[in-house]
């Protein structure tokens, strides 16, 4: 287990689901649980950006939550500088909408980090057969900031312009887990989600 921070954005706005996406269940439990639960399984230490804790918030899922006090709908790079800005140390970040990522993945993504990079991206292979990055399930170091800042200033809102840069590391996600990347967007990506999650309880 490592001591790393995992932080988890749970400030989207979830438009394409029509609802708080992090609350949605999956397979019966809220997606924002499951990522927790599988947090706490690869670190000792969990934060949730974007929101206050909510009073119904499980005592077996302890967690620091923190509001985003920069965001004005910019999108995940506000919730990453509350959180390096808060913490001063190398992260690990996550998006709610994985239910179906491992602790292992995030192991790994840990392991696969390397100074001097600012950060370490995961990237797979996408349903059409293209690489395609995912920056909430990335390390990301207070080296990183001022990059960010710039992003910011000029209006960026995605985290996808870092990929392109030379000091942030691309790790490849193995074959085996890639599965694990599907984000739930959208009723369709729910149904694959419990459809996977329902035959693992079968095997």
């Amino acid at each position: 287990m490592s001591t790393m921070p995992i932080v988890i954005l749970a400030g989207g706005r979830s438009t394409r689901m029509g609802a708080d996406k992090a609350m949605l269940p999956v397979a019966g439990v809220p997606m924002i649980h499951r990522i927790a639960e599988t947090a706490l399984e690869a670190s000792s230490r969990l934060v949730i950006v974007g929101r206050e804790k909510p009073a119904d918030w499980p005592e077996h899922l302890p967690a620091t939550f923190m509001v985003d006090s920069t965001d004005t709908g910019g999108g995940p790079i506000s919730g990453l500088i509350t959180a390096l800005e808060s913490l001063e140390e190398p992260l690990v970040l996550l998006g709610c909408d994985m239910p179906l990522l491992t602790p292992d993945t995030i192991l790994l993504l840990i392991a696969a980090h390397r100074p001097p990079h600012v950060a370490t991206i995961a990237i797979a292979t996408s349903d059409k057969g293209f690489p395609q990055a995912e920056p909430l399930l990335a390390l990301y170091t207070p080296s990183v900031l001022p990059e960010l800042d710039v992003m910011q200033a000029s209006g960026r809102r995605s985290l996808q312009p870092l990929i392109h840069r030379p000091e942030v590391l691309m790790w490849p996600v193995p074959a085996t887990h890639q599965h694990e990347l599907l984000n739930v967007n959208d009723p369709e990506t729910l149904a694959q989600a419990e459809a996977r999650l329902a035959a693992q309880r079968e095997t």
